[in-house]
């Protein structure tokens, strides 16, 4: 088994001392936010290549997770639907660019689930929105990987059910599975057991 650290742990330091800092303790693998801090709007991308050779410096595997603070793949509104494929693209495009073959990409939210046109809309929203990060993906020799949802209701993939049924048949889709959005996902659920209903998602998977 091989242990990875996310880049998220080290925001008030540089993207480099991230991954320095992760060799120290012993990393064998970085994940990379492809967002703010260190990815901030109006980036320099010619900085990939001193990270890609520092990476390789430690011998550090990396993987990157694609953009997600003030972004949503199911809006309702068309141009911020527009604007988050395009950051999952150049997310794929930095890990292709580091050498990765995995993009994280995260749910999207749906305003009022309550309201099944919407969700029903979300659903469709999100499903096409895979397909073209997938698509994109295997041009750049990337595989996506869905994530989990966490406690917000509002989530969509919204349970391990909806994720698998996004993911499957899908060629270059797989799966990341956050323990930690699950252990919410439960606890808003009112499961009294999360690790062994954690343990059950993992062997369903």
């Amino acid at each position: 088994m091989r242990l990875g650290i996310s880049s998220l742990l080290f925001v008030n330091r540089t993207i480099e001392d991230a991954i320095r800092m992760s060799a120290e303790l012993g990393a064998d693998w970085v994940e990379i936010i492809f967002d703010i801090p260190h990815f901030p709007p109006g980036w320099d991308p010619r900085e990939l290549v001193g990270i890609r050779s520092l990476l390789s410096s430690y011998r550090l595997g990396v993987s990157v997770h694609a953009s997600f603070w003030d972004i949503n793949p199911i809006s309702h509104h068309r141009e911020l639907r527009d604007l988050s494929l395009r950051q999952v693209e150049m997310s794929i495009d930095t890990c292709a660019e580091l050498g990765g073959d995995i993009t994280v990409v995260h749910f999207g939210r749906c305003s009022i689930p309550e309201v099944e046109w919407l969700r029903r809309t979300a659903e469709g929203k999100y499903s096409e929105f895979v397909d073209s990060c997938a698509l994109y993906a295997r041009e750049r020799g990337v595989r996506i990987a869905l994530e989990n949802p966490g406690r917000d209701p509002r989530s969509y993939p919204s349970t391990f059910e909806d994720l698998r049924r996004v993911a499957e048949g899908k060629e270059g889709v797989g799966v990341t599975f956050d323990i930690g959005h699950a252990n919410l996902f439960f606890r808003r659920k009112g499961r009294g057991s999360t690790g062994r209903r954690i343990a059950d998602c993992i062997r369903e998977m």
